[in-house]
């Protein structure tokens, strides 16, 4: 899992949000989309591990994820959702998973 905590001021963290938000907007006119799989499944964990730890991020704890980032977390979840359901491959797997997700032996 990448970890991406870092203590940053009010100001930069609003930088990089309406950044995130900004990339979030403009990849609707792209096109040929390519999902990060892995950068999808690292924020929802990372969201999971911040609803679920004990000291909801409020100490100074290095294993403790701050909730300050919990906006930017789940505008990545968005994104990297959104760039898996606009990638090519997407059909192709929805298609096999509305088929019961059954692969052929022989491949």
């Amino acid at each position: 899992m990448i970890e991406r905590q870092v203590a940053i001021d009010l100001k930069t963290r609003k930088a990089l949000e309406n950044g995130i938000k900004g990339t979030m907007w403009s990849m609707f006119w792209k096109g040929g989309q390519k999902a990060n799989l892995e950068a999808l499944e690292d924020s929802v964990m990372r969201l999971i591990r911040m609803a679920t730890q004990k000291n909801a991020g409020q100490r100074g704890d290095a294993t403790c994820i701050d909730w300050d980032t919990l906006n930017m977390e789940l505008m990545m979840i968005a994104i990297e959702a959104t760039a898996f359901v606009l990638d090519d491959r997407f059909n192709a797997l929805k298609s096999e998973w509305d088929d019961g997700g059954e692969q052929n032996e022989t491949d």
